[in-house]
């Protein structure tokens, strides 16, 4: 192997840390990023696929490196790249199974809150139908008392 070619792959290995530690950082809010701009991001992967093979053939063309390596260092490129993709629709999906959960949270929430009231509306009901029937009952009461005091009153004026 050459030095340009040992050179080559020291500065692609260290382009690699640096960027694996930008993405550690920075992962939850590339995680949103991959979430509300999934076309953005997939047009990007397009484009980035389509300037690796791009590049592969300038460089096969102009330079003179052996195809085999410039292949080699490509198909790691492309692989890379694929991952990326795959990780980048895998925390997309991620991050919608955990909206899908929230939002799960939230309707059993709120169809346990609604079985509450409508218990409590149940009772209500009852309760009010209780009490409308005390008052039809004092009611009849009342009639069958004002019509005996009618009656003593009638006595007693005769």
């Amino acid at each position: 192997m050459n030095l340009e070619v040992l050179l080559i792959l020291g500065i692609i290995l260290v382009n690699s840390l640096i960027l694996w530690l930008l993405i550690t950082i920075k992962w939850k809010s590339y995680r949103e990023m991959f979430h509300t701009s999934y076309t953005s991001i997939d047009l990007l992967f397009i484009f980035l696929y389509f300037f690796e093979q791009l590049s592969l053939g300038i460089i096969l063309a102009t330079t003179n490196f052996s195809p085999q390596v410039v292949v080699g260092i490509f198909a790691l490129f492309v692989v890379t790249t694929a991952s990326l993709q795959n990780r980048a629709w895998e925390s997309r999906i991620n991050a919608i199974s955990d909206e899908v959960v929230k939002q799960k949270l939230i309707i059993d929430k709120a169809v346990k809150e609604n079985q509450k009231v409508l218990e409590e509306n149940k009772k209500l009901e009852d309760s009010l139908k209780k009490s409308k029937d005390f008052i039809n009952k004092l009611f009849v009461e009342f009639k069958n008392i004002a019509k005996e005091v009618e009656k003593i009153n009638l006595k007693k004026k005769r």
